[in-house]
């Protein structure tokens, strides 16, 4: 008895979660994790033909390092990966080869968000047959599901003992709300959001919410990607990451109750085929995950070229990091450099 009551005065006295053991029924404090986040990938059009003749490891060869080195990658898979479901007609409909899987394998990321306006190009078939090629492949995704439930349920991945779960959600429905309870995607709506993060926040140590939203090309984000990403925040997500502008959009630091999180809204693109200048303008961004939410966070200037992405030049770097000191002041965060400025 004396031997226990000496333990727990002296984690009374460390006054930290790690000092309390775990086999008195605490749990130390994981240690802090690094997210690499990129954009919009679609593996069709030009996208396609490239790879077959570079082949799916010559797509990524050299930006691939940036993602492996992290503990976790993620994006935006903005198409279907399907050969047995048809595309559907519609004025832009995508349809990836499942062989394509092989370019995020070699690229290095970890879980894909599904939660997108193109997810369902090749019908609910299709997207069924994408979450199995995923699974085949053994890249986790979010954002989609059997049914709706499913598809609000986090993808939690366990890295040197902290867990960080995924969610993702989409803007635009385009008929989806009918569709519970068969193949489909999350929406963003604000009492979903709100409900999806916290009911993750309780599997996890740290939360990462995915979303399709905003005004293509345009560089500013709109009320709505504003008031959806508060939601994710206070409902406990640490890292909020958005794509479908195809531009990039600045970055937002928030802190709250002691803790402290990112918005970045917009990443731009990472494997597409857009021929506007400034939809070949990216970023990978890098995310330290740890105690109190977002402990270090920095971007690495990328350009897609060819529809592949390449470490940007250093003039290609300048005038983007510029570009994007001025959209992030806008929201009162500060870039030095390539660093964001943590309060």
């Amino acid at each position: 008895m004396r031997e226990m009551a000496a333990v727990l005065v002296a984690c009374v006295v460390a006054g930290s979660a790690a000092a309390w053991p775990t086999w008195l029924g605490g749990r130390a404090e994981p240690p802090a994790v690094t997210v690499a986040a990129v954009g919009d990938i679609m593996l069709d059009r030009r996208v396609a033909r490239t790879m077959q003749r570079k082949g799916p490891a010559g797509m990524v060869v050299g930006i691939c390092h940036l993602l492996s080195g992290a503990d976790l990658a993620t994006g935006n898979l903005e198409c279907p990966l399907a050969e047995k479901s048809g595309r559907l007609e519609k004025p832009i409909a995508f349809r990836g080869s499942p062989r394509a899987v092989k370019a995020l394998v070699e690229g290095g990321l970890t879980v894909v968000s599904l939660a997108n306006n193109h997810a369902l190009d090749c019908g609910r078939d299709g997207l069924r047959e994408t979450m199995g090629v995923l699974a085949k492949s053994g890249l986790r995704w979010c954002g989609a599901g059997v049914d709706r439930r499913a598809a609000e349920r986090p993808a939690v991945i366990a890295v040197r003992g902290r867990r960080v779960a995924f969610v993702g959600f989409c803007e635009f429905p385009e008929g989806e709300r009918k569709w519970d309870h068969t193949p489909t995607i999350a929406l963003a709506e604000e009492e979903t959001v709100r409900r999806v993060v916290a009911e993750a926040k309780d599997q996890a140590d740290s939360v990462v919410a995915s979303f399709h939203w905003g005004e293509e090309y345009d560089d500013r984000p709109n009320r709505l990607q504003r008031r959806l990403a508060m939601a994710a925040v206070e409902a406990g997500a640490d890292l909020v990451v958005g794509c479908h502008p195809h531009v990039l959009q600045g970055f937002e630091v928030v802190a709250k109750g002691g803790r402290r999180a990112l918005v970045a809204y917009s990443l731009g693109n990472f494997l597409f085929d857009q021929k506007r200048e400034r939809t070949r303008e990216s970023v990978v961004l890098r995310v330290t995950l740890g105690r109190g939410g977002v402990t270090e966070a920095n971007l690495v200037p990328v350009t897609v070229d060819g529809a592949r992405p390449r470490p940007a030049t250093t003039e290609e770097a300048r005038v983007s990091l510029a570009r994007l000191t001025k959209l992030c002041k806008q929201l009162h965060t500060d870039l030095k450099g390539s660093a964001l400025v943590l309060p």
